[in-house]
């Protein structure tokens, strides 16, 4: 949080400042757990924003109950994801 000035940092990829609330794992560790304790893989943000990306993950890794891992290239930064999070 204090890295990333309490400031959601998948908000500030759509030019929107709000404080972060929570912190996330960029990349999910149900699909990489060698990144579980990574300070590069966290990120802070908010509730609304967690949601919309785990809902991108499900589909684009297949994470989630009942569904089946994808194993598709890592996303390791939060402006390359391919998400509006406006």
């Amino acid at each position: 949080m204090d890295r990333d000035q309490h400031v959601d940092q998948y908000a500030l990829t759509a030019y929107q400042v709000v404080q972060a609330t929570t912190v996330d794992h960029i990349v999910p560790i149900e699909v990489a757990p060698e990144l579980r304790d990574d300070p590069d893989n966290l990120i802070a943000c908010t509730a609304r924003t967690n949601r919309i990306k785990t809902e991108w993950e499900q589909e684009y890794y297949g994470t989630g109950q009942n569904n089946q891992l994808t194993g598709n290239k890592f996303i390791t930064n939060a402006r390359e994801l391919p998400i509006d999070f406006s």
